[in-house]
């Protein structure tokens, strides 16, 4: 009698065990490209992000530099201004451009108030 598992039968197997190794060898590279494709998709989405985030901060930073600038120069016109003319003067003054404006000088307002109310609520 021959060996049961010798032979042809033998010889099937562990050429079908070499042929799943290699193809489960070929789906773990697959797949290990493509996790590291995804990995590196995602370092350039960060990296990306990053930029972007560096250019809205230098961006903003620039655009509160030139607000307060233009602050600066507002309260320092309205401090020479009122200094010039006295606080009746520009009274009249505010007087007249409301009447003449009253829908602008509403909103004015209204939105000096919400900056008011905003300030004073943060505080808290």
């Amino acid at each position: 009698m021959s060996n049961p598992i010798g032979g042809t039968f033998g010889d099937n197997i562990e050429s079908r065990a070499r042929d799943i190794a290699a193809e489960v060898g070929t789906e773990l590279e697959d797949a290990s490209r493509q996790v590291r494709r995804g990995f590196e998709r995602v370092g350039a989405s960060l990296d990306d992000g990053a930029d972007k985030l560096k250019d809205g901060i230098r961006h903003t930073r620039e655009g509160m530099r030139t607000a307060r600038t233009k602050a600066a120069d507002v309260l320092g016109n309205s401090t020479a201004y009122l200094r010039a003319n006295g606080a009746r003067d520009v009274l009249d003054d505010v007087e007249g451009l409301v009447k003449e404006h009253p829908g602008k000088a509403l909103l004015v307002v209204a939105a000096i108030g919400f900056i008011l109310g905003r300030s004073l609520t943060s505080r808290e």
